[in-house]
């Protein structure tokens, strides 16, 4: 019987307790990995995903860490006691979000709207890739440089670069789809400002923590999380016919493509972002 993929792993992963991490965080678990997960808002969501997971996979680890990541001082803490957990995860998917569609962002103002969506999916994305992503390339550095000596002292003839993949971290981000073709309204102005930035700070990055990791996005487009299940039958039709598809997307045909994308199958893409949206 073979090992789960991704066994001997951990991944942290922010905003567990939406509808996109949620699902991702199952599909993990059931691939093998420990799992540090984040949440805000939604803590009893969260508390009942662990003790979920926690039923299912015992051998796992699995760790809640909470915290309001629209505020610095709260990202640092943040950082601290996930450093407490593990010196650097070897997956990081950055699913925390803020959801504008809401009842209460909604009455709030274009700037209070902005300021939140930036630290949230922005400043707090930026932060945590920037840490743990130096985290994980050193301690890959490490590694790889302990079992080349161990292979040279033990075969002084094997001194060639390996041939196989090496093992790799990997960070995913969450952009939008939108922000190729744009849409009208206050709503998409703002996403697409808070995603486009974090696209092309996902780019960077990469060439940044390559070779030994790789950063990729995805961008998911209409998927029916908690907005999703009470749109009007208009907006239903609306959706569809955007998409070739012709309806929704679901939370986890969005973590299909994050768990493909730090699977080793993946580890010869780097630098993407991955549209999940059915096709426009």
């Amino acid at each position: 019987m073979t090992s789960p993929a991704l066994s001997q792993k951990t991944a942290l992963i922010t905003g567990a307790s939406g509808g996109i991490g949620r699902a991702t965080a199952r599909l993990l678990a059931r691939s093998g990995a420990d799992l540090i997960l984040h949440g805000h808002a939604n803590t009893a969501t969260l508390e009942s995903l662990v003790a979920e997971l926690k039923v299912q996979y015992p051998k796992s680890n699995i760790s809640a860490v909470c915290a309001d990541l629209s505020l610095e001082a709260e990202q640092d803490r943040f950082i601290e006691d996930v450093s407490a957990l593990c010196f650097a995860p070897d997956i990081l998917v950055l699913a925390a979000g803020v959801d504008l569609m809401s009842a209460a962002m909604k009455q709030r103002s274009f700037e209070e709207r902005l300021a939140r969506l930036w630290q949230v999916d922005v400043v707090s994305a930026l932060r945590l890739s920037r840490f743990f992503g130096e985290r994980m390339k050193a301690k890959l550095q490490t590694s790889d440089i302990g079992l080349r000596d161990q292979v040279s002292n033990a075969n002084p003839e094997s001194r060639s670069p390996k041939s196989e993949a090496p093992s790799q971290g990997v960070v995913i981000f969450f952009s939008w789809d939108g922000i190729e073709h744009g849409m009208a309204g206050e709503t998409a102005q703002l996403y697409a400002a808070a995603k486009g930035a974090v696209q092309g700070f996902c780019r960077s990055l990469a060439h940044h923590l390559a070779p030994e990791v790789r950063v990729n996005g995805v961008a998911p487009g209409w998927i029916k999380t908690t907005w999703g299940e009470t749109a009007s039958p208009a907006t239903d039709e609306r959706i569809a016919a955007q998409s070739l598809a012709g309806r929704w997307g679901t939370a986890e045909e969005v973590a299909e493509v994050v768990r493909f994308l730090i699977s080793d199958a993946a580890a010869y893409i780097n630098n993407q972002t991955i549209y999940v949206n059915g096709g426009r």
